[in-house]
């Protein structure tokens, strides 16, 4: 029995392990470097700053939690077609955030053997800002703790595991971390340093329609309401942002 487990990982396996162990590595350097270096003050400082903005952040949230969220949900349970979901299901698998940050790695790698150091400065930029927005997406979702759609159609069912005495770690980690989305707060904290590096109308496009596709797949496949691809939208916008901006001298 023993003997027949022990068999060779598949070769992909491998070269992703080694590859998570060289970007770990990469990951620490950035961070001595100071790519991370007072992101948090440029957030709160950019919020304190925008009173009127959070303000109607959180009505058009309200808005959509409200009138929005349930309808469509429901509007996708009624008429959703096998083979669009299975196409926006295989979207969802390519916007993990393992996934996007491999591609990101992969591009400071490549930049560097190409030397084309404005990509290559744009793509650490971009890496680092999609693993605090990985970070962040962590802890919002334990203190908020909302219940997924495809779990139940209550789109008001917020801090579950706080509030339910029947709550068990899978609706902590999954069944009840609805908001943000990781998928979108991910793609978007990517993608920001790359839309804010190039003046070329058509990688604009490009990349703006990567993070519309994601958004709709998250929706379309009911793992999340469209208020949580709201959130984590504005929320990877701002820390892509507050990353740029603080590494911004890196690109003169």
């Amino acid at each position: 029995m023993l003997i027949e487990m022990l068999k060779m990982p598949p070769p992909l396996d491998v070269i992703g392990i080694f590859y998570i162990i060289i970007a770990v590595n990469y990951l620490i350097k950035f961070v001595g470097a100071g790519y991370w270096h007072n992101v948090l003050t440029t957030l709160v400082i950019k919020i304190q700053r925008s009173v009127p903005q959070v303000a109607v952040f959180f009505a058009f949230l309200c808005i959509i939690i409200f009138f929005v969220d349930f309808q469509i949900t429901s509007l996708i349970l009624k008429h959703t077609n096998n083979q669009i979901y299975q196409i926006m299901d295989f979207i969802n698998s390519m916007a993990q955030g393992w996934f996007i940050g491999g591609v990101v790695f992969s591009i400071i790698i490549l930049s560097k053997l190409w030397r084309n150091e404005k990509l290559h400065q744009a793509a650490i930029v971009s890496f680092m800002a999609l693993i605090y927005a990985g970070i962040i997406n962590l802890f919002l979702k334990i203190i908020i703790n909302r219940q997924r759609p495809s779990i139940m159609s209550d789109p008001y069912n917020f801090f579950n595991y706080v509030l339910n005495k029947h709550a068990t770690l899978n609706d902590l980690f999954y069944a009840s971390n609805s908001m943000p989305s990781g998928h979108t707060i991910s793609i978007v904290a990517a993608i920001v340093p790359f839309w804010l590096i190039t003046s070329k109308k058509y990688i604009k496009i490009i990349l703006f329609l990567c993070a519309i596709v994601v958004m709709v797949a998250r929706v379309y496949t009911i793992n999340h309401w469209v208020s949580d691809v709201y959130v984590a939208t504005i929320l990877g916008m701002l820390i892509g942002q507050a990353v740029y901006a603080n590494n911004s001298k890196r690109f003169e």
